[in-house]
């Protein structure tokens, strides 16, 4: 009978300890596919992580490069202003200063004419005498 309850206490266990493994095994199977669908995750992540990090220095890149063509343009419209304005200047000052030649042969010859009145008056009143 002592062997009977040996045995069937050793089956009783044994079939315990089966359980036992099979639990395990049934955990780190399932541990293992959570792990692999992890890491599958991971791989997604690093890889949408990398994609939208070389479209973010893609359009930083265009953006650069539109900034410098755009300030580029300014600084030729800027340039070609101030051509323009030093152009007008000049043909303003080249223009005051034909104005200020002309304008004193007009008084040089205001004055001959003054002048020349003046010796007409002083000659019809000699030549005239008073009434």
């Amino acid at each position: 009978v002592e062997l009977e309850t040996r045995v069937a206490s050793g089956t009783a266990a044994s079939t315990s300890e089966t359980s036992l493994v099979v639990s395990l095994e049934k955990d780190l199977a399932d541990r293992t596919t959570r792990l692999a669908l992890a890491q599958s995750d991971l791989r997604q992540a690093t890889a949408s992580v990398a994609e939208l990090t070389e479209r973010v220095s893609e359009r930083d890149a265009r953006a650069r490069v539109a900034r410098v063509a755009r300030e580029n343009e300014l600084v030729a419209q800027l340039q070609a202003s101030e051509t323009h304005m030093k152009r007008t200047a000049d043909a303003a000052l080249a223009r005051e200063g034909g104005l200020r030649v002309e304008l004193a042969e007009v008084k040089q010859r205001e004055a001959h004419a003054l002048a020349r009145l003046q010796a007409l008056e002083a000659s019809i009143a000699t030549v005239t005498p008073p009434p």
